[in-house]
Parts: C-alpha cells; sequence; structure tokens
C-alpha cells in the first residue's frame, strides 16, 4: 500500500468517492490515506474533478 497526502479541504469528499467506486483504503489521518498503488492516479484525478467543479461555482 502507498500513502497519499490529500488536500484537506478536499480529503472527506475523496473518500466518499472512493468508497462509491468501493475502492478500499486505510485511514491514516484526516489529510492522508493508505491505498493499493494502482489506484493512486486515481486520486488525482478525483481531486482534479472536485476542483474543477469547485471553480465553476
Amino acid at each position: 500500500m502507498q500513502e497519499v497526502q490529500l488536500p484537506r479541504e478536499l480529503a472527506f469528499m475523496v473518500r466518499n468517492r472512493l468508497k462509491i467506486r468501493k475502492i478500499p483504503y486505510k485511514e491514516i489521518r484526516v489529510d492522508r490515506i493508505a491505498l493499493d498503488q494502482s489506484h493512486v492516479g486515481l486520486i488525482e484525478k478525483i481531486i482534479s474533478e472536485l476542483r474543477e467543479k469547485r471553480e465553476k461555482l
């Protein structure tokens, strides 16, 4: 498993997206999770999608 640092303001939304997609992760801290290395790229995609949505508001 690989640890991933999350932007604190988006951390809960990222976790919700992972749950919806049924991707297992281990919570380390509020802004840090560990997940299988094959899903690390997906985190970056989710964060960019969430930031795009915020910019449109």
